[in-house]
């Protein structure tokens, strides 16, 4: 598998790069939330596979996604993820457990 496939694109310009580990599918959906805090941003479901088995998720991020600011909603399960960063130029990091 080539390192791009262990980058998605997201909105606004954003990307998000698993950094060890291999990402052999990723769903990227839009949803209505209610928690934004700016009516602009886009609220994001992530769903990233790193195995073979594509029937379940091996975690979800839950995002707000705006130009400059990126809200997390929700990592499902935490104890998957070691490391979240959020760098400029608009990208965010995940390092795997």
């Amino acid at each position: 598998m080539s390192e791009e496939q262990n980058v998605i694109q997201l909105t606004e310009g954003w990307v998000l790069r698993v950094l060890n580990g291999t990402v052999t599918k990723a769903d990227v959906k839009m949803v209505p939330d209610s928690t934004a805090v700016d009516p602009d941003s886009t609220a994001v479901d992530i769903e990233i596979y790193t195995t073979g088995d594509t029937t379940v998720p091996a975690f979800t991020l839950q995002l707000n996604v705006l130009a400059d600011v990126i809200e997390v909603i929700g990592i499902d399960p935490i104890q998957k993820i070691q490391k979240l960063a959020i760098k400029m130029p608009k990208r965010i990091e995940v390092t795997l457990a």
